[in-house]
């Protein structure tokens, strides 16, 4: 629906116009005065309004107003907050109202529509950008490819995404094809959102209502809206207490209204004989101050007989919750009303009435007369469909209904909707059906619908809808009696998706249920993917013990190649380079390579990283066969994480031009496959080279949205790393409070995850902080403890020698000059062995100050600015 002409201006494509009715209140008319985009959401408006121009759920709710205004003018995020009939949808109503000149472009969400993927945000893509509701998926890509072509160019790489997520089919491009399908999802809302930004502009307000009801994919989406950093429109969502709370929203909470406001409801309802102080003072404690209640309450007294000689109302005159007075109301209609209320209640909040009649078998009510002459105010018919005039209605019509008759319907329903065909007047057909499928409680329908409905979600990267829908097919398949075999496929399929919705504990459960029910050929394979999760929570030593419990199951060379990759990947990740490395080398010469290149192409590169991490001279080999390999196999994670690995090479030979280019290809790679985690571990590194180079607010900048977006991907080494890196600066800076803070959070966490190098790198960095603090005891303390586990770990390049750099500093601190020089003549040996230009002239920057020795001063410096470090660290 479009109301007003001012949309044409920034969006030319043709459009299908009509226009709003003025909204009809008690004999008077409330002219539309805004631009609106969605089916409005006039929940108290379609009750009528008993104050005229001031709605009843603006009574008491100055305050709020206001501030909405404001927040809207200057393009904020608002979060309206409040219990059903609080009067969330009649507040932004009435902003619009009074800021007409703004166009207002409207989502809602339905509680039937949960596992839709992007359906409410599709309605208003398609609405805005010109797509029919019966035009084909064909026809809606043409739509969708000439506007975005005019409109937002930029955007044309990642049309398939956005075609999506509106139900439109048009050409792959390169980019869309190289996306790894487990971060396809963040790269198709980040489009989305950039095409809802450009055809929103300025002076412009997006309102999503019900939130709370959002599919997980439009939540999702949401969110990356409510974080971009250049929207220029504001963003005012409603919810309930129990909904998602945006981001960088400001929260305007609807709290009861006071008593004078309420009376004020209270008499523009009751008759003079019912509005005794005794009567507003029962109706006041009844309602709670919910507007809605409020006036519900007054009408249905108003209607009745119930008022008693001296204005006394009966107890039963006082339902205890809205709920309850609303499931009163329907109590009231005619049988025929009760029966069809309560049925359509099946449907949803809203339902085209051609749909209702068929499902019903009632052909008068493709009629809305009938809907008006039984159903009364309770529902409101538009343009062919009938509405909840409020959810609550719905859910009390809903409970009315015992469960046979809910599962008739729903059944009723499904099969309507198959025998309907491609004309079926239905958002999305196939979640309509796993929707009835779930409802009618008939496990092969279950099975069916759900599971297509799930597969088709995954397609659109909605993968906690998918998880639902899944949930929902391993029930009903163990309820059927389903081939052990055929589980256990739909819960690794499961246990897939809830992985990829970030559940990692959920899709461990389910690889557990998948193994119990495998056989043996396929068990050692789901452990594979058991170890992986393991890793990923920080589960080491559990991880290990899957494999090597796998590994005793199967005598196949490739599946044992996978899990022996998998333990090498753990030792990585504790810091076991020469364990990892040997198991890298197993995978190698077991492995035939012609065939299993993927297999080989891991190998390699974990065992490029060993060599690196232990100095070892094959490295260069193990990146060339690498890089050979991964590139004919268009591996774009494989070439990122390469390139990383290459960056960090880079880095501790002191190429820092080469550190930076590699990091940036990586990025770019990780990109291109849409993998945010890959994008922030690369910017890690990143932001350290500039702290080493003292960039100091550029890395900080870097470094907190590294830590934000790690924290959010579940990748707790990352976001430890992330920290360790800010207590840093935070100490090259002087804030030592702040700095020790930080480190002791980034220490404990790596100490939880038994990550061994990653404990010795903190420790250092503990020792700096000390150092700089002017604490030589506790310095020498924590050197000594570095020391040792650095000892445990084995010939390590770079870290030796910044440790003795810096106990030769600590040394200098406790009045021990010669024993100083001494590791700082350590120190420098061991960084020139590595060849590390850094921390040969930090070192050097020590002893020369030593010394007195200016010359040697200005050459260290020298050799740091040849690496771009424009100043070096404090008091060294």
């Amino acid at each position: 629906i479009v109301a007003g002409e001012r949309l044409h201006d920034t969006c030319p494509t043709r459009f299908e116009t009509t226009r709003l009715e003025p909204f009809h209140v008690k004999g008077k008319t409330a002219p539309v005065q805004a631009h609106v985009i969605g089916r409005l959401a006039d929940d108290d408006l379609a009750a009528g309004d008993p104050l005229g121009d001031r709605g009843p759920a603006m009574v008491g709710r100055d305050g709020e107003l206001a501030q909405l205004l404001d927040l809207v003018v200057h393009g904020r995020i608002v979060d309206l907050v409040g219990e059903a009939g609080s009067g969330k949808t009649r507040l932004w109503h009435e902003a619009r109202r009074a800021d007409s000149s703004r166009r207002w472009l409207v989502v809602r969400a339905e509680p039937h529509e949960v596992e839709s993927p992007y359906l409410p945000f599709r309605r208003l893509i398609r609405a805005v950008v010109g797509i029919g509701g019966g035009d084909s998926a064909d026809a809606a890509g043409a739509v969708l490819g000439g506007f975005v072509g005019r409109n937002a160019p930029g955007l044309v790489l990642w049309l398939p995404l956005i075609a999506d997520v509106i139900g439109a089919t048009v050409a792959s491009t390169p980019q869309s094809e190289a996306l790894d399908l487990a971060f396809r999802g963040d790269r198709q809302r980040a489009a989305t959102v950039a095409l809802l930004v450009a055809l929103a502009g300025s002076d412009t307000v997006i309102v999503v209502e019900d939130v709370h009801w959002l599919d997980e994919a439009s939540r999702l989406l949401l969110d990356v809206l409510c974080r971009v950093p250049d929207r220029r429109c504001a963003v005012v969502v409603t919810r309930r207490h129990d909904g998602p709370n945006p981001s960088s929203a400001t929260i305007i909470e609807l709290t009861p209204i006071d008593d004078e406001a309420a009376d004020q409801l209270l008499l523009s309802e009751l008759p003079a004989s019912a509005a005794s102080d005794a009567a507003l003072t029962r109706l006041r404690s009844s309602a709670s101050g919910n507007p809605m209640f409020l006036i519900e309450l007054a009408r249905a007294l108003a209607g009745t007989a119930e008022v008693v000689a001296g204005g006394t109302l009966s107890s039963d005159a006082y339902p205890s919750s809205v709920e309850r007075l609303l499931a009163a109301r329907i109590d009231r209609l005619p049988i025929s009303g009760r029966e069809l209320i309560r049925d359509v209640s099946v449907l949803g909040s809203s339902m085209n009435l051609s749909l209702a009649s068929r499902v019903l078998d009632r052909p008068d009510l493709a009629r809305a007369e009938t809907w008006a002459r039984e159903l009364g105010d309770l529902m409101t018919i538009d343009d062919g469909s009938a509405s909840f005039r409020h959810d609550l209605v719905r859910v009390a019509a809903y409970e009315g209904l015992s469960l046979r008759r809910r599962r008739a319907v729903h059944q009723r329903a499904g099969e309507i909707i198959e025998e309907w065909g491609d004309a079926i007047p239905v958002d999305e057909p196939l979640a309509a059906l796993a929707f009835h499928a779930a409802g009618s409680g008939l496990p092969d329908r279950i099975e069916r619908w759900c599971a297509e409905a799930a597969e088709a979600a995954i397609a659109k990267s909605a993968m906690e809808t998918g998880e639902s829908l899944l949930i929902d097919v391993v029930s009903a398949q163990r309820r059927l009696g389903v081939a052990a075999a055929e589980r256990s496929q739909s819960y690794r399929r499961l246990a897939f998706t809830a992985e990829r919705a970030g559940h990692q504990e959920s899709a461990l459960a389910a690889l557990v249920e998948a193994a119990r029910l495998a056989d043996d050929h396929a068990r050692p394979m789901i452990a594979v993917d058991r170890a992986r999760l393991l890793e990923k929570l920080g589960r080491y030593r559990a991880a290990l013990a899957t494999t090597a419990r796998a590994l005793k199951l199967t005598n196949d060379a490739v599946t044992s190649a996978h899990l022996r990759l998998a333990r090498a990947s753990v030792y990585n990740y504790q810091g076991r380079w020469s364990d990892c490395l040997q198991l890298c080398e197993t995978v190698l010469n077991d492995v035939d390579l012609t065939s299993d290149r993927q297999i080989a192409a891991q190998a390699h590169l974990l065992a490029e990283w060993c060599c690196a991490c232990l100095g070892r001279p094959e490295r260069v080999q193990h990146e060339h066969d690498a890089m050979t390999l991964l590139t004919d196999l268009d591996d774009s994670i494989g070439l990122a994480n390469l390139l990383l690995n290459r960056g960090v090479s880079a880095w501790s030979e002191c190429r820092a031009a080469d550190a930076v280019a590699d990091f940036r290809a990586s990025s770019e790679r990780y990109e291109r496959a849409g993998d945010v985690l890959g994008i922030a571990i690369a910017d890690n590194n990143l932001a350290e080279v500039l702290t080493l180079q003292f960039h100091l607010d550029e890395a900080e900048r870097t470094l907190l949205r590294v830590r934000r977006l790690l924290q959010a991907a579940g990748y707790p080494l990352g976001a430890f790393a992330a920290v360790s890196g800010l207590s840093r600066i935070a100490a090259w800076r002087g804030h030592l409070a702040e700095a020790s803070a930080l480190q002791e959070q980034a220490l404990a966490g790596f100490r939880s995850l038994s990550a061994t190098d990653y404990v010795v790198d903190s420790l250092l960095r503990f020792v700096e902080i000390h150092v700089i603090a002017g604490d030589a005891t506790a310095a020498l303390d924590t050197e000594r403890e570095a020391a040792a586990m650095l000892h445990e770990l084995g010939d390590i390049p770079v870290l030796p020698s910044t440790l003795a750099r810096l106990r030769a500093r600590a040394l200098l601190l406790d009045g021990r000059p010669s024993e100083a020089r001494d590791s700082f003549e350590r120190a420098l040996d061991l960084a020139t062995r590595d060849g590390f230009t850094y921390e040969m002239a930090l070192t050097s920057l020590g002893i020369a100050r030593m010394n007195g020795d200016d010359d040697g001063v200005a050459d260290a410096l020298a050799q740091l600015g040849d690496i771009g470090v424009v100043a070096p660290p404090p008091g060294s």
